[in-house]
């Protein structure tokens, strides 16, 4: 099984909303979809070796098949990473459950 992701799908619209859209074939390394219910997990991203609570956002009431949603935030989105449209992300995840957010 893979451990990791690259995300390569970041658009102006992301960009506004200070979030990462997780498609379908890269949601295996974050928390599964349960369907008909909405779920916000609290996850931890390690950036440059500083770590940054963020939230992982799955499933939809109507019980439709979405992209997750990973919400950094503004700081950590705009300073710390620079997020623009086409930006290229690698996700990982440690051991210890931590996600490894790098650009490439």
């Amino acid at each position: 099984m893979k451990n990791s992701i690259i995300v390569n799908n970041i658009t102006a619209v992301d960009t506004d909303t200070y979030k990462i859209r997780i498609t379908r074939d890269n949601k295996f390394l974050f928390p599964a979809e349960q369907p008909g219910k909405r779920v916000i997990y609290p996850v931890i991203c390690r950036i440059n070796r500083e770590n940054y609570n963020a939230k992982y956002v799955i499933g939809s009431k109507d019980g439709k098949e979405r992209s997750g949603i990973l919400n950094l935030g503004s700081d950590v989105y705009q300073t710390v990473l620079r997020i623009k449209e086409g930006t290229q992300l690698k996700i990982g995840r440690s051991n210890d459950g931590v996600y490894l957010i790098n650009k490439t």
